[in-house]
């Protein structure tokens, strides 16, 4: 039951990501994943994933209360902390191995998103770290993460298409 739970709940926030319309609304999802996140890899002993999670979901609660773009040198800042996370996990456990790094490749492009860019690039770095996180998921057999990083690539392309046509009727009426 329990594993059946830890598999819904990432489908159920891509879901919820599906009427986020802002990259506030956004965030604030993304930290409620990030938490059911770290439950999840942990239960499948997925460590480099939980790791990943926890800080991430530091840096969601971060941009959700301030909601204002760090600077370039702060956002690698934070993205070099889980990288040194992820290599301690890896030396401690001696388990060195690509797989471990691509949950830090997809939530680097995440976090760099979120802290640093506005809507449109917040959502092409989610696109890209999101085909990175499906793969994790896939080759971990994690089907719930999977779909549920579905769901959020599909919002991201969505809401990048509705930026898309706005800015087209914007300058549409400025000719």
């Amino acid at each position: 039951m329990i594993d059946l739970m830890l598999q819904v709940f990432p489908v159920i926030f891509g879901a919820i990501s599906l009427f986020c319309n802002t990259k506030t609304k956004m965030v604030v999802v993304n930290l409620l994943t990030a938490a059911s996140w770290v439950f999840a890899f942990g239960i499948y002993g997925a460590w480099a994933g939980a790791l990943v999670s926890a800080i991430s979901g530091g840096s969601s609660l971060y941009a959700a209360l301030h909601k204002k773009e760090l600077t370039t040198v702060r956002a690698i800042k934070i993205i070099l902390l889980m990288l040194l996370t992820i290599l301690t996990m890896d030396i401690y456990t001696g388990s060195i191995n690509l797989i471990s790094y691509l949950p830090l490749f997809a939530f680097s492009f995440y976090r760099y998103g979120e802290l640093r860019m506005k809507e449109y690039g917040y959502r092409v770095c989610g696109i890209i770290g999101g085909i990175l996180y499906i793969t994790y998921a896939l080759i971990i057999n994690s089907w719930g993460v999977a779909i549920g990083e579905m769901l959020f690539v599909a919002a991201n392309i969505f809401y990048i298409a509705k930026l898309n046509k706005r800015s087209a009727l914007i300058k549409m009426k400025q000719k």
